[in-house]
């Protein structure tokens, strides 16, 4: 069929799906050190769909709470930002920043947690079976420690069929 006689030229549909890595109890944010988490939180391997074409890839951090472990005030001092890599031929890339003055807390308070999705694309390090990797850099709390509880990392990733 021709189409003249009705035929649909074929059409590139854009779809996403999200997915999440592991759930880490808590990460701390120190006053003078750059958060760390464990490998199985902040690695994940997406996949696509055979066919799909990755055309924009954002990064999600979610946070069921925030606590302050001093006895003052708290909230971020330096501003960081969370980069996702291929974990084999992958160059960091920022796909969040948070900035100074952030995930404000009162002293020894436990409060509400986050869900963050970035803005900035990176799908340059996204591909069908290829495992990512996590960081956050430079993000430094103003007093003691912030506790990050219950953090998990992921992926929002738009494609075409």
């Amino acid at each position: 069929m021709t189409p003249e006689m009705g035929e649909q030229p074929h059409v590139l549909v854009e779809r996403d799906m999200t997915i999440l890595g592991g759930v880490e109890d808590a990460i701390t944010c120190a006053s003078d050190a750059d958060p760390t988490a464990p490998a199985a939180v902040t690695k994940l391997t997406p996949a696509l769909p055979d066919g799909a074409i990755v055309t924009q890839a954002y990064i999600i951090v979610l946070c069921r709470a925030i606590e302050d472990d001093s006895t003052a005030a708290n909230y971020v001092g330096t501003a960081g930002v969370i980069q996702v890599k291929k974990v084999t031929g992958g160059t960091w890339t920022t796909g969040i920043a948070i900035p100074a003055g952030a995930w404000d807390v009162g002293a020894s308070v436990k409060g509400a947690g986050f869900a963050i999705i970035g803005e900035t694309d990176v799908k340059a390090q996204v591909a069908d079976g290829s495992q990512v990797q996590f960081q956050i850099v430079t993000l430094r709390a103003h007093g003691s420690n912030i506790l990050l509880h219950d953090i998990q990392f992921g992926l929002k990733i738009y494609y075409r069929m």
